[in-house]
């Protein structure tokens, strides 16, 4: 081979090494942005925050970081729960005695003491509040003397001293907290895992009282309930001491006043902005649809991850293109991401995130006990401005039983001539006239699951056979039509949706497409109305639900309190749902109870009173530089908020693409699909090529001088 030749294939060598290290790296992570803070980006601005008076999923959510409980839900599961405030806690064999052992060394946010006696104030504040608004009933409606403030309108100061002492809540010791029960209520222990039955400070209540309140115990509208009253047994010095109260602070202002007329009076005292709790973050402030800020509680009881951050800044976007922008560029750290919009981060068919974002975009499947169910209203009469019968129908109410439990003569209770929804044969045939799989995958883009029952799926008592089995239908128009003609109603109904919910308008419009094209003389109207309301869903023949649990027990659906006023609302009844709600409350065997609440499913979806529609999944959109997010428990169903103190915010070791199908994910164990890919390259791994682009061109010139040596030497021989 000749010299020229050799010096080619050299140069040529040279070139392509040098092309090759000169290529730019597309697998670049992102920098890590303000690596001490967590930002969120959400829609909604809470208020109140007060736990007494808040009962929103954005307001639960904060207090959730705030706030703390007795017990709290265990990792991802809604079935197991840990100790929290409380240590441990026993129940009497009769089952109306719970005895909590508390935990030692906790202090508020301002440096008080928590212990027995602040977690009685912080209960009897909430349920002598009484805010008709809030969550209280899940407390109220079993403890001793709370059915009875439940049910009251106005709550006076004797009246409130006479729950505060009639023994609901007591303070055994400084560490010893007794809860006792009007009746037996199974659910107990998991309506105090609600932020309502949060502990807060004591002195922050009582320091911060509204001006106007008073201590003029006849004011029976800003009175306060005196402390002497609610610690009658404790000297004035020791209720300050255990309130952790100042030395001279007077034992008659509490800051609590019982609930009034006004109950909205109650949204608007101090502590609607301003929680002091013992939870691992503390409120710093809030401004009303702007941001909220909290800071690490650095004497806080529990454990926080190695790598979590001293801040957290929630702000309220609304525009969703800038929520999306956010977390594409880095600028926040979780975004708030509708179905609607979730194929600008993933493909919506395989759930994986695209390739040019998965570098710094990771996607959970969090399960939801959110269902979304239509109901049909049964009240004898409504406004001939929304049930129009014409003259051409045929039907005759007294053919048609109301119910399907009640149809033997006699004592048929049947439906009424002004009201086609009143019969049952009616009703079935809007339930078979509904597209399911159309609405679930047009409404959210596929992100959710068929409905099975009012109890959500993977929550404790779900009847996962009610379709399967046909008490809840499926999509069948031509019997629809075949029910319809039978029944002989023809005329014009009219729904209405909220203005801004285009879920509500679609799932109308599927109604009135596949029922206007069976030609059956049935027209439905739309009417719009604005946000909120709610009143106007008595006159409408049909109601749009979006509904959640307060608590993870079936009861918390079909308890008294819920499931009695839904009765109400829609005229429907069934005394056969009533004992069953009320006999699985107290049922102690765990196996019993859950056939009693799939015998209330069966019964109620028989009936054909709704339209089972679909139970949501959440899509949490996030950065990779979060770590720890399915460890940390975040993706419990029960909870809003991400359990940011078990959270860490610095690069991965190692960079997944996460995704969660919805078949595969579950309130116990969210399962995650992990890939790494050709362009999933963690920080040590890019470090990695940009030294290699640093050590080609090295190679090179050593490769060059050696063979141009090796070159010179033979030249000399």
């Amino acid at each position: 081979m000749g010299k020229t030749r050799k010096t080619r294939l050299i140069c040529a060598f040279f070139l392509f090494l040098m092309v090759i290290s000169s290529i730019p790296s597309t697998f670049t992570l992102q920098e890590v942005k303000n690596p001490s803070t967590f930002i969120i980006e959400t829609i909604r601005a809470p208020r109140p925050l007060d736990p007494a008076t808040n009962y929103d999923s954005f307001g639960s959510g904060i207090n959730e970081l705030v706030l703390e409980t007795l017990m709290d839900y265990k990792g991802n599961s809604a079935t197991e729960l840990q100790p929290c405030l409380a240590t441990s806690f026993t129940v009497s064999d009769d089952g109306l005695q719970y005895n909590f052992t508390l935990r030692q060394g906790v202090t508020f946010h301002d440096g008080t003491p928590f212990n027995a006696y602040v977690m009685k104030f912080s209960l009897d504040r909430a349920v002598v509040m009484n805010d008709h608004l809030g969550a209280v009933w899940m407390i109220q409606q079993a403890v001793l003397g709370g059915p009875t403030v439940m049910g009251m309108d106005d709550v006076n100061i004797s009246e409130a001293i006479a729950f505060i002492q009639g023994g609901a809540f007591k303070a055994i010791d400084d560490y010893t907290f007794q809860i006792n029960l009007e009746m037996v209520y199974i659910p107990l222990i998991f309506t105090l895992v609600c932020r309502v039955s949060s502990a807060v400070s004591a002195r922050a209540v009582a320091e911060n009282a509204p001006s106007d309140y008073t201590t003029d115990v006849t004011d029976d509208k800003y009175g306060m309930v005196p402390l002497t009253d609610w610690f009658p047994v404790l000297t004035t010095t020791e209720i300050r001491t255990k309130l952790g109260l100042a030395s001279d602070w007077d034992t008659d202002r509490s800051g609590v006043v019982p609930s009034s007329p006004q109950d909205a009076d109650n949204a608007y005292v101090w502590f609607a902005d301003h929680v002091i709790g013992t939870g691992p973050y503390e409120l710093v402030s809030l401004i009303p649809e702007s941001e909220i800020c909290l800071v690490k509680n650095e004497n806080w009881w529990g454990t926080f991850h190695e790598h979590t951050v001293d801040e957290v800044r929630i702000k309220i976007v609304n525009e969703v293109a800038t929520r999306i922008e956010d977390i594409k560029t880095g600028d926040t750290d979780i975004s708030y991401i509708p179905e609607t919009h979730l194929s600008e981060i993933l493909n919506v068919t395989t759930k994986v995130v695209h390739p040019e974002l998965a570098n710094n975009i990771q996607v959970f499947c969090k399960p939801t006990f959110s269902i979304v169910f239509f109901c049909m209203h049964m009240n004898d009469s409504l406004s001939l401005d929304f049930i129009h019968e014409d003259e051409y129908s045929t039907y005759n109410s007294s053919l048609w039983p109301r119910y399907s439990w009640n149809t033997s003569d006699p004592g048929t209770i049947l439906a009424s001539p002004e009201n086609p929804f009143t019969s049952h044969a009616f009703r079935k045939a809007f339930t078979l006239s509904f597209d399911y799989e159309t609405f679930i995958n047009n409404a959210t883009n596929g992100f959710a699951e068929r409905l099975e029952g009012l109890i959500p799926n993977k929550l404790f008592g779900h009847h996962d056979l009610l379709v399967e089995k046909g008490y809840i239908p499926g999509y069948d128009p031509d019997t629809a039509k075949s029910l319809f003609e039978t029944v002989g109603w023809k005329g014009t109904i009219t729904v209405g949706y909220d203005t801004p919910d285009n879920t509500q308008k679609l799932g109308y419009l599927l109604l009135k497409n596949t029922i206007e094209n069976m030609e059956i003389g049935i027209n439905i109207k739309f009417r719009t109305r604005p946000w909120p309301a709610v009143e106007e869903d008595l006159i409408f023949p049909l109601s749009f639900f979006t509904w959640t649990p307060d608590y993870a027990d079936p009861d918390s659906t079909f308890s008294k309190y819920n499931f009695s006023q839904f009765q109400r609302r829609y005229n429907y009844e069934n005394p056969n749902l009533d004992k069953i709600i009320e006999n699985a409350v107290e049922e102690p065997d765990s196996a019993t109870r859950e056939e009693e609440y799939h015998n209330f499913e069966e019964m109620l979806a028989q009936d054909s009173l709704l339209i089972y529609a679909y139970q949501l999944n959440d899509y949490v959109v996030l950065r990779t530089w979060i770590q720890s997010y399915l460890e940390s428990g975040s993706l419990n169903p029960m909870s809003f908020m991400p359990n940011l103190e078990l959270l860490s915010k610095i690069d991965f070791e190692t960079t997944t693409t996460k995704t969660t199908t919805m078949t595969e994910t579950t309130p116990t164990e969210a399962t995650t699909t992990e890939t790494t890919t050709a362009t999933e390259m963690s920080v040590t791994t890019k470090n990695l090529i940009f030294g290699f682009n640093l050590l080609v061109p090295m190679s090179v010139l050593m490769v060059y001088s050696l063979v141009v040596n090796k070159s010179k030497r033979r030249n000399r021989k």
